[in-house]
């Protein structure tokens, strides 16, 4: 049998030095010999059997050192490389650390859900809260129960109030899959009041104002699962009014004393939409919470037929992939993404551009900094575990918007947009439950989102 490569073991000291508390999938590789019954093994020699046998403490765990493979000597330049940031992290979580200790000990995560789920928890009420810069603080909460009628369907309302919306309220059905079977339902009802929405210009150079949106969403989807690929059809209807900000702080414009609104397709007369199309999934990733390997991408394409005067195409594609660089517990994510709307300059209107800037999309840049008919994104994402609940996180975005393809993508990188920080996980192997991040873009900015890192994560209600 071939032996496993090994290093020296200076290397491997350094690669082992400072690691966190691996996941325990990747770090529990266990090798268990019997002898057959009935046959005769050979007898040790006296001195063997006087002997000790030297038992380290991972093997009283079940764990057998088999050497540092070929995949882990590969892996040793992007390890020394992120060495130095993981170290700063570290040092810069340490009082993290000293919560997340007491926390244990007091058993303040599970008195919560306790508090707030039934004790099947299909059921419960949970806050919802959202801050961003320029927008300030968002609170509400929703209310839900995931196995109505017992076979997995799933209801919800939510509330959300301050901060970017006046007021908002939505109503979420969802059964997937029926019964036994693979089709999906989805289905989901929103009103929203906006009072001060970012309007930078169209493009990447403008000047910031504001303006008010008041919004009726109708959503419905039909498809099926196949394992990690799911095909679903899916309509979207948007009712939209526009008007002056109702709120400005100090330094802010309402939109109508920068731009002349008459120039913006849809903003004086409102814009009514339905888009039908489909979209695909395919999820190859091990875990959808803290995933430490696999791929996830997403490709819809949609067309918008005229019903009063507005009729284009759109669509969009999302990959990320996530690099296991140690046992589950160091991980790189890649990302790129882009959206495009297609038709001629007076059938789109500007709420229907592609958008980026905000919590998901270029971090380290207000909400809707940008927008054009094409944009595109990328993200390179180091995360690492502090605790079993948390895990840390370095990011760079780089995104751009434009008014068609040579321009998107022509000059190339140098002309994104770029944006750089670092923040936190919250949650478990099976979901994220909340993000913080500190980015830095055209100015430092403060994120806190119940949101995934998805590009296009609910992207039905930003269209």
């Amino acid at each position: 049998m071939q032996k496993p490569v090994r290093l020296p073991a200076l290397v491997a000291l350094l690669l082992l030095a400072g690691t966190a508390p691996a996941r325990a999938q990747g770090d529990t590789r266990t090798s268990t010999t019997a002898a057959p019954t009935g046959t005769s093994s050979v007898a040790p020699s006296s001195e063997a059997a006087e002997a000790p046998a030297k038992v380290r403490p991972e093997d009283a765990r079940g764990r057998i050192d088999e050497g540092i493979e070929v995949v882990d000597a590969l892996l040793f330049v992007p390890r020394v490389v992120l060495a130095v940031p993981r170290l700063a992290l570290y040092i810069l979580y340490l009082p993290l650390r000293g919560l997340l200790w007491l926390q244990d000990e007091l058993l303040v995560y599970e008195n919560v859900i306790d508090f707030l789920y039934n004790d099947e928890r299909t059921a419960g009420v949970v806050p919802l809260a959202y801050y961003a810069p320029g927008l300030g603080a968002t609170f509400g909460a929703r209310a839900f129960h995931n196995d109505v009628f017992g076979h997995g369907e799933s209801i919800s309302i939510s509330a959300r109030f301050a901060g970017r919306f006046n007021q908002a309220y939505e109503l979420a059905l969802a059964d997937e899959p029926i019964g036994e079977t693979p089709w999906v339902v989805r289905a989901k009802a929103r009103y929203e009041d906006s009072p001060s929405l970012l309007f930078a210009g169209i493009g990447e150079q403008g000047v910031d104002s504001r303006f008010s949106e008041q919004r009726v969403l109708g959503l419905g989807r039909f498809g099926a699962l196949y394992g990690p690929f799911e095909l679903t059809t899916f309509g979207i209807f948007n009712h939209r009014v526009f008007g002056p900000s109702r709120r400005l702080v100090s330094g802010d414009q309402s939109i109508e004393t920068v731009y002349p609104t008459a120039m913006l397709e849809g903003f004086d007369e409102g814009a009514n939409t339905l888009e039908v199309g489909l979209e695909a999934v395919l999820d190859l990733r091990d875990v959808r919470g803290f995933t430490s390997r696999g791929v996830f991408a997403r490709l819809f394409g949609g067309y918008v037929p005229r019903l009063d005067q507005y009729s284009y195409g759109h669509w969009g594609a999302e990959v990320r992939a996530f690099v296991d660089l140690y046992r589950g517990t160091r991980v790189l994510m890649f990302r790129v993404a882009m959206e495009a709307v297609e038709g001629g300059p007076d059938d789109i209107p500007f709420s229907s551009l592609p958008r980026l800037g905000g919590a998901n999309r270029l971090r380290g840049y207000t909400l809707d900094t940008f927008r054009d008919e094409k944009a595109a994104l990328g993200t390179i994402e180091y995360r690492y575990p502090i605790h079993d609940n948390v895990q840390g996180h370095l990011f760079v975005d780089a995104g751009r918007v434009a008014n068609d393809y040579d321009a998107l993508f022509g000059d190339g990188p140098t002309d994104f947009q770029f944006g750089y920080g670092g923040g936190l996980l919250i949650g478990t192997d099976d979901a994220t439950a909340f993000r913080l991040d500190i980015a830095y873009g055209d100015g430092l900015t403060f994120f806190f989102s119940t949101d995934s890192v998805d590009a296009f994560d609910e992207w039905t209600e930003r269209l």
